[in-house]
């Protein structure tokens, strides 16, 4: 799954720039049942985030996983993150139920860049750490995920340290000269391990030129039953999500779409400050909840591809993004409520031009956005009823702005050898108001970051490529300003001076691809260094929590290998395998060394698919990962880890299919069967035991 073919036989999927076409599934499953018993073969895939143009996988000078939209129907994803278990260079943490973030080549948080559409989704508050706010997507609404892994800084600026995650959604295609039309899609969920109930409904129509898409989403999920076999105690959630898009196509060169994304989490439970932690004996906190959490987003894009003199095509996207980051807290033993309200604004721009010139296919453009946090907090101490304004957890008015020019060259030197170089420069207005107290402040970063990628054609199934490419992150509002409570038992003080993160990576791999086989791996040697660090202050709270402020201190080294494998091997079996292992050391000022901060341990995916029809499917795997016992010394104090080590597992799945015709798609999925009681490393609550799952999707 996911690395060249995505695991899944016969069947084609590509992407255009920010919008893939929502009808290539049930085309491709056309195709496939017209020609049930076809030898199951290699297609052409194409993705557009390692290059930001549609381009074969197979010729791609980065590393780049690709989930298509039939691999996220397979799994059923409660959040757009459960698509990503077991894909190359990537691996899994969840904090709490409805919240997840990928961990790209060991790198989380702010360190990898999440994109959805083009346009970024990190923002001013996203925090070094795991965070809730990838989740904040419809996966219902995605229609792929590209990764591309390792630095991306030169294509897409800031964050990018690990790579970058780019969700793609679905959206309606016109139908130039028909009469009007529609069609939809219901799907209807039940899972066992957490109780999970979801409907979604979909209507796509269109006339002329035009076509619109509108979707809604509710899901509803229990408290969730482990492998241990207790309940969870709270870990239940709602979401509620929404979008519309509209498609315009005036001519054959022009394009407009208005896009609309929406989702509510209303109350979801922090549950690892619920819980008793490791080396804890009480909880941290008798009440810990997002109270609400949401994604409200708006983008026009503008694409012509008529030539002119500075370009062969164009795009333009002006987008607002709202997200909304509220909390309700108190901690063991504490008559201190906490009220808090958070939220970044987000307003972006980007001009994107592509210009073919002889052997070199120039992509250049420019960036700029504008980020502005709003953030207050309360205290009512519930014995006496008191009621008061502290210090906010964010700086309130301060404002994270950015600025980006950044030119590409794909310059085909030979015909067996290709090379991929680019610059980018970035410029930073980041302005820290006053805090109740805190003196306000002004730093104007900038950073030149490039790549370079040799990718050589030794035959018409083979490619070798290396890569040199430095990446970066700017300071934000987070690392800078931010103030209170944080997990691992710490209290955050305000830090005012601190500068980029910086990355360089070293990359070699080789890819192979025919008609029945597809195989990939990559070694990596990554070089990072002015690290923002959180560090102890030797300070402890009234209330025994650890007092720390960040600063750019360690250096750290990381080093892995990342693969996988698609193999046809007869006319309905095909077997799919992944593997990713990667060792960090971090090194600190004085001098000494311990093990990098939250690394994922060796974990990987061994799948086979039998499709013996056109109405069925059948996918058995194994999902497994070692131990970890390389721990940082964050990672001994964070109570969501084992201090002596998380434990490794395998979990026996299935997952099945049957189309008892072309527009019903019933799908049974049987996970961890053998009721496996497990944690993924870092995360902060127990894995589902074993979960029986049914969804019925009805296309009309």
């Amino acid at each position: 799954m996911a690395l060249l073919l995505a695991g899944q036989p016969a069947m084609a999927q590509s992407a255009s720039d920010g919008a893939p076409n929502e009808q290539r599934d049930d085309d491709a499953q056309a195709e496939q049942a017209q020609q049930p018993d076809a030898p199951a073969r290699a297609m052409e895939r194409l993705v557009v985030t390692a290059g930001r143009q549609e381009q074969a996988l197979l010729e791609t000078s980065r590393p780049t996983t690709l989930v298509t939209g039939e691999d996220l129907r397979s799994i059923g994803a409660a959040i757009v993150t459960d698509a990503l278990r077991g894909t190359a260079g990537v691996f899994v943490q969840q904090t709490t139920p409805g919240q997840g973030i990928p961990i790209v080549r060991g790198l989380k948080g702010s360190e990898v860049l999440h994109l959805v559409d083009g346009f970024r989704l990190n923002n001013a508050f996203f925090r070094n750490a795991p965070s809730q706010y990838f989740a904040l997507v419809d996966p219902l609404n995605v229609d792929a995920v590209e990764v591309v892994r390792g630095p991306a800084s030169t294509l897409y600026g800031s964050d990018a340290l690990g790579g970058a995650v780019q969700l793609l959604t679905r959206r309606p295609e016109p139908r130039s000269g028909a009469e009007p039309w529609h069609e939809g899609r219901v799907v209807g969920r039940f899972a066992s391990a957490n109780n999970e109930l979801l409907g979604h409904a979909e209507l796509v129509g269109g006339w002329g030129d035009s076509a619109i898409k509108l979707s809604a989403t509710y899901q509803d999920v229990g408290n969730r039953r482990t492998g241990f076999g207790e309940r969870i105690r709270p870990s239940d959630y709602t979401a509620r999500a929404g979008s519309a898009t509209w498609v315009w196509q005036p001519s054959a060169v022009d394009e407009l779409t208005v896009d609309l994304q929406y989702l509510n989490q209303p109350n979801t439970p922090r549950v690892d400050e619920l819980v008793v932690g490791f080396g804890q004996t009480e909880p941290a906190s008798e009440v810990f909840q997002f109270e609400p959490n949401n994604r409200l987003f708006g983008k026009v894009r503008y694409e012509r591809a008529q030539p002119f003199a500075l370009a062969d095509r164009f795009v333009l996207q002006v987008g607002w993004q709202q997200i909304k980051d509220d909390r309700r807290a108190r901690d063991t033993g504490d008559p201190v409520e906490r009220r808090e309200r958070n939220e970044s604004e987000l307003f972006g721009t980007t001009l994107e031009l592509d210009k073919r010139l002889g052997d070199h296919l120039l992509t250049y453009g420019f960036e700029a956005y504008l980020d502005k946090v709003r953030s207050t907090r309360f205290e009512t101490n519930l014995d006496t009823g008191e009621f008061n304004q502290v210090a906010a957890r964010f700086p309130d008015g301060s404002e994270f702005n950015s600025f980006a020019l950044y030119i590409h060259d794909e310059w085909q030197v030979l015909p067996w050898l290709r090379a991929d170089f680019g610059l980018r420069y970035s410029f930073y207005d980041i302005n820290l108001a006053s805090n109740f107290g805190t003196p306000t402040a002004n730093i104007n970063p900038d950073d030149l970051t490039g790549n370079l990628s040799l990718i050589w054609s030794l035959n018409d199934q083979h490619r070798l490529i290396t890569g040199i490419s430095r990446g970066f992150r700017a300071p934000n509002i987070f690392d800078l300003g931010t103030l209170g409570e944080r997990p691992g038992n710490r209290f955050n003080i305000a830090s005012q001076n601190l500068g980029p993160e910086q990355i360089w990576t070293y990359d070699f791999g080789w890819r192979f691809q025919n008609q029945s086989v597809a195989a990939e791996v990559f070694l990596y040697y990554s070089d990072a260094s002015d690290l923002i660090t959180s560090q102890l202050t030797g300070d402890v709270t009234d209330s025994g929590r650890f007092i720390v402020q960040s600063a750019n201190l360690n250096s750290a080294e990381l080093y892995g290998v990342e693969g996988g494998l698609d193999w046809f091997v007869g006319r309905n079996w095909s077997v799919n395998a992944v593997f990713n292992y990667v060792r960090a050391t971090e090194n600190a000022v004085d001098g000494t060394t311990t093990p990098g901060d939250r690394i994922p341990p060796l974990n990987g995916r061994l799948g086979l698919v039998w499709q013996p029809s056109s109405q069925w499917r059948v996918e058995p795997y194994l999902f497994a990962a070692a131990d970890q016992n390389r721990l940082s010394d964050r990672d001994i104090r964070d109570s969501r880890i084992d201090p002596n080590g998380t434990p490794g597992f395998v979990t026996l799945n299935v997952h099945a299919t049957w189309s008892p015709n072309p527009r019903l798609d019933i799908r049974l999925r049987l996970e961890n069967i053998t009721d496996n009681g497990f944690r993924e490393h870092g995360s902060g609550i127990d894995a589902p035991g074993i979960n029986a799952a049914i969804e019925i999707e009805q296309r009309f």
